[in-house]
């Protein structure tokens, strides 16, 4: 992933939906080891493209950081808001799954809302999981490894990324998407 150190974003990140550009900023880490946190959200254009840009700073050395997030696939149009059409271009299938896998072992510390919460991110992981297979294959398209060595998993570890082994821990998770999602629609008539 690339790694800058300045306010000026060296690239454009291809981003789906701002959860994941938030995701994409916390799995960060700044040179000297540090976290960042957030500063400013701002709608900007890079050329014709429209971008989200966070600009964040470390929280250890406080460094200031920009990150710049090509939005095509969602902004201005309407119907793809809360919808992801493609998979992602950030993250592969093994980093998706590793963090859906955080979520669902940390959501075990918690109890009730935080836990929930949890899962609910968990789950949405595993959707970004799910958009690297096609129609009913059991295993993942050809390049969901993208930021593989070489592209591709260790021997013996496909198992791992069937279709049937994602599905069992969505089992685990989207009850809790489910409530997540109906309090936001609920919240958003008051």
């Amino acid at each position: 992933m690339p790694e800058g150190a300045d306010k000026t974003p060296e690239t454009l990140l291809p981003a789906n939906c701002v959860e994941e550009e938030y995701l994409y900023v916390a799995m960060q880490r700044c040179k000297c080891g540090g976290v960042y946190e957030h500063d400013l959200q701002s709608l900007t254009k890079h050329g014709e493209t429209a971008c989200d840009e966070l600009t964040v700073h470390c929280v250890q050395c406080k460094k200031p950081r920009a990150f710049a997030f090509d939005i095509s696939a969602f902004f201005g149009k309407l119907e793809n808001y809360g919808k992801i059409t493609r998979p992602s271009r950030l993250f592969d299938v093994v980093e998706w799954l590793g963090i859906a896998a955080l979520f669902i072992r940390d959501s075990e510390k918690h109890q009730h809302e935080e836990k929930r919460m949890m899962l609910a991110e968990a789950d949405f992981c595993l959707d970004q999981v799910l958009m690297f297979y096609e129609g009913e294959d059991d295993t993942p398209v050809a390049g969901a490894f993208f930021n593989q060595p070489g592209g591709k998993i260790a021997e013996g570890k496909g198992a791992i990324f069937s279709r049937k082994q994602v599905l069992k821990l969505k089992e685990r998770t989207e009850a809790a998407r489910a409530v997540k999602e109906k309090e936001e629609h609920d919240g958003g008539d008051n």
